[in-house]
C-alpha cells in the first residue's frame, strides 16, 4: 500500500513541479514561479485527490474484504494528508 500512495504522491509532485519550472524558465522569478505553479495546478490536483478518495472508498464497499482493506487504506491516507489539499489552499 505504501508503494502505491508513493506512487501516486510522486504523479503529483511531478505534475506541481513540471509546472513551477515552466514558470521559472520563463521568468527566472523563484518565488512568482512557485506561487503560479501551486495557483496555476491546485485546483487539479485537488480535484484528482477527490476522485482518487471517491474511487478508494468505492472499493470499501465491494464484496471482497482484502479489496476493502486496500480501499479504506488507500481512502483513509489522501484524507488524512493535508497536502493533496495544500495547493488548492494557496492564495492566488
Amino acid at each position: 500500500m505504501i508503494a502505491i500512495l508513493f506512487g501516486l504522491s510522486m504523479d503529483y509532485q511531478v505534475f506541481l513541479v513540471s509546472r513551477m519550472h515552466e514558470e521559472w524558465v520563463n521568468t527566472g522569478n523563484n518565488e512568482g514561479a512557485i506561487v503560479h505553479g501551486q495557483a496555476n495546478t491546485g485546483r487539479v490536483i485537488s480535484a484528482a485527490a477527490l476522485i482518487m478518495i471517491c474511487v478508494f472508498m468505492a472499493f470499501a464497499v465491494g464484496g471482497e474484504r482484502i479489496i476493502a482493506e486496500f480501499g479504506i487504506g488507500l481512502g483513509g491516507a489522501y484524507l488524512s494528508t493535508p497536502s493533496s489539499f495544500a495547493p488548492y489552499w494557496c492564495p492566488h
